[in-house]
């Protein structure tokens, strides 16, 4: 039982050590109440890409940021490396379209058929992004800060 109580007082003590990110959307059009028209899955008659970011607070060290985008619910849409410069403390993100080239200094990790990133495709689903500077760019490392958007319901 003791150990049990240390292993979860070391989560909690992760958790906690970690910063917080601040990101903002570049566009007005993703205001996170509501997935903009045109940016659902071609499916729903979309064309869509993720929303461009801009990420703020990212800690001294940090050599990547990691983007989560998924349904609520916890289907995954995509998950990126975004590789920082040396010393950045910021980032503008470009939006990554769902088939196509990736931007520069941006790795998919998976895809399903080439598809690199899945638009929102459930009417009525809540959709969000969840950012983690890493210590270097492996999904695996080290989380030093994270942060969480909300991309809005589709309607």
């Amino acid at each position: 039982m003791a150990s049990v109580f240390a292993v979860s007082a070391l989560i909690s003590l992760s958790a906690q050590a970690a910063g917080t990110l601040t990101a903002h959307y570049t566009s007005p059009l993703w205001n996170g109440s509501a997935i903009p028209a045109g940016q659902q899955c071609a499916k729903l008659g979309g064309a869509g890409a993720t929303p461009g970011l801009n990420v703020f607070d990212i800690p001294a060290g940090s050599g990547a940021l990691l983007l989560e985008f998924s349904e609520r619910s916890g289907a995954n849409l995509g998950r990126f490396i975004y590789t920082l410069p040396k010393g950045a403390n910021s980032a503008q993100i470009p939006g990554i379209a769902s088939n196509g080239g990736l931007p520069a200094g941006i790795k998919a990790l998976g895809g399903d058929g080439g598809v690199q990133y899945t638009a929102p495709c459930t009417p009525g689903g809540h959709f969000v992004i969840r950012i983690k500077a890493l210590a270097t760019p492996d999904a695996n490392a080290a989380v030093q800060a994270e942060g969480r958007l909300d991309m809005g319901k589709l309607p």
